[in-house]
This record gives structure tokens, sequence and C-alpha cells, in this order.
């Protein structure tokens, strides 16, 4: 969806106060850009990092401007933290403030290095905490240029290199990216030491407002009716079969974990199908009826006020007579016989004639 100008400046505030919420968080580790050289890539940057909290971004010899309007548009209201980037000379002055730096790289390096995966490197982020709280320094992640990445040279002031598992193949990810999955990473291993501001659930139930699951009982209520119509469809002539599906549908049912809401649903689905289930039966013995009507005075027999015909006994005229009728004259017969009548009044005629 292509958001309006106006729809970025209402959205504007609510990221200002993400924000300065973040910048309570002064042991959050610093996001290190060595040598970038898009300046779209640095807003991208911007955005992932307040995604998660983080909001010092530090930016080492930039071949690009971070605060073009390009790099606005993509840090998508993250504008505050480019605005407090700051940008270093050398990369030695960028981590001096810094106890733990881990550098992100894909390629194997001709150098003995501790490789580590983006949790364990976050869990080292958040060892740096408690380090932080009396007065020590704190971790940074940092990451290359888009073209090559971390040298070697720059590499000397990391204490472990993370790599992200990614397809041997084609490993090469967007700087924004890489930033988006290291600070997903540090906002969890945050989570986990319940610190409230940082929300994360490993596996959860939400709920609307208003309603709760349904009980066994709530649950097999509305089995019980399914199981009745499928009864009254003959699901399977077989009875083996046929309960072992409905143990199917049945354990399906209760897995599933349905909600009050979910079970009146299927309450009113039922009643539906067996209401107009009642009604195509009416219709149905009505047509019955009707048909049975129709045939029965179909066969009775009519008698003609001409003269007797051969063979007839009175009851039709003569075969002369008989080709002289018009449709007119058939058509009351037709309607009251339901369509059948004068066909059947006709082959009538010709076995008593011999026509």
């Amino acid at each position: 969806m292509i958001m309006s100008s106006t729809d970025r400046s209402v959205r504007q505030p609510k990221k200002t106060i993400a924000y300065e919420a973040a910048l309570k968080d002064r042991g959050a580790p610093a996001v290190i850009l060595v040598r970038p050289y898009l300046d779209e890539n640095v807003g991208s940057c911007a955005r992932a990092m307040l995604n998660f909290g983080l909001t010092d971004l530090r930016i080492i010899d930039p071949f690009c401007d971070h605060l073009t309007p390009m790099a606005r548009a993509r840090a998508s209201g993250a504008d505050n933290v480019l605005e407090g980037a700051r940008v270093f000379r050398g990369l030695d002055e960028a981590v001096a403030d810094l106890s733990e730096v881990i550098g992100t790289s894909a390629r194997q390096r001709d150098m003995t290095v501790t490789i580590v995966s983006p949790e364990e490197a976050a869990r080292l982020a958040v060892g740096t905490l408690a380090n932080f709280a009396q007065g020590g320094a704190r971790a940074g992640y940092m990451f290359g240029s888009e073209r090559n990445g971390l040298t070697n040279e720059d590499l000397v002031y990391a204490d472990r290199i993370l790599q992200i598992p990614t397809n041997p193949a084609f490993s090469s990810l967007n700087l924004g990216q890489a930033v988006q999955i290291c600070g997903y990473e540090y906002w969890k291993a945050r989570a986990r030491l319940g610190d409230g501001a940082y929300s994360y659930k490993e596996s959860a139930l939400s709920m609307a407002k208003g309603t709760r699951l349904a009980t066994v009982g709530e649950v097999e209520g509305v089995w019980a009716r399914v199981r009745e119509l499928l009864d009254a469809a003959e699901l399977n002539p077989d009875p083996h079969v046929r309960k072992g599906l409905y143990d199917r549908f049945q354990n399906w049912l209760l897995r599933s974990r349905p909600d009050v809401r979910d079970v009146n649903a299927l309450h009113g689905a039922v009643s539906t199908l067996v209401s107009k289930h009642e009604r195509l039966e009416g219709l149905k013995e009505a047509l019955r009826e009707g048909n049975a009507r129709n045939r029965q005075q179909s066969t009775t027999p009519r008698r003609n006020k001409g003269k007797p015909g051969r063979g007839s006994g009175g009851v039709v005229g003569t075969e002369g007579d008989w080709r002289k009728r018009t449709d007119r004259e058939r058509a009351p017969v037709e309607e009251e016989g339901g369509g059948e009548g004068w066909q059947e009044e006709e082959q009538a005629i010709q076995r008593g004639s011999g026509w």
C-alpha cells in the first residue's frame, strides 16, 4: 500500500515517541556502518534499528549523505535515528567506547576468528548490559560496505564474527536486512530477561476481546448435530468406515481449539442446512403427491359424446371423429392430465379402434 505524505505526517509523532523510548535504553548495542555507498541503504538500516529499539547509529567514512530525501524516505519515519547518527573518520575512533565488537561477514577469512550465530551474538550483546550498568562499556554490531563488506583490517577490531545462515550459493544480504536480523535477535534476547519494554512470546494464544475457547462439551454438542446430518446423508454404507471417519472429524474439531464464536457459527451453519433440507423434502413430497394425482387423472377414461366407434364400447368416437380432434380440444386434457393424459388417451383410441 502506498502511503501519502499526509499519512506519513500522521504517523510521525508515533515514531518520535518510539525513538524517545528507545533512547532510554543506553545499554543497547551500537550499529556501525563502515563505508556505506547508498543513502537509501542507510535509511533502511535506520528503520530496522528503530523496529527493535536501537538508536545509536555510527557511520564510518561514508560515500553518501545519510540525510538525503531518499535516505529519509527509506527510513519510513525513523528520521530521528538518521539525525542522531554520528560520522567518524576512522573505525578506531568509532569503537573506542565499546567493550564487545561483533563484526559481520559471510566469507571465510584467512585469520583465526570465533564465528557466532545471530542468536549467540545477541546473548553476548545482552551480556554487556550488566557491565554497562556498572559504568562499563557496551557492545556494537559492525557491518561492511555493500560492495566488499568488511576488510581484514576492519575485522582487527572485531572480537567475534557473526555469520547469518544463508544459501551458500547466494549468501549476500542487503545491508538493511542484515541489520534487521541482528536487531530481531537482540530484541528476543532482551525479552527473555523479563524486561517489560521488550515483549516477545515464543508461543501464545491471541484471542479477540469478548470471546474464549470453547469447552469440550460445547464442541461435542455441535459435533453431535453434524453427525446427525452425516447420518441422514448416509456418508458411507460401511459402519466401520463411517465410524473411522467420524472419529477423524471429531478429533479434528477438538484439536483445532475453536472459540465460542466458531462453535456458534457452526451451529448456525448446521441449522441452515437442516432448514434447507426440510424445505427440500417438503417440496419433493408435494411433487410426488402431484405426480400421483396426475397419473391417476390421466388413466381415467373420458366419455365422448359422439357416436361409438369400432370396438370402443362407446368410449370414443369413430376413427374419422378422432382424426378431426383439434389441438384446442386436446388442450384441456393436457392441462388436466399434466401433459400425459391426452397421449395415453390417443393410445387407448388406437387400441380400441384398431387404427
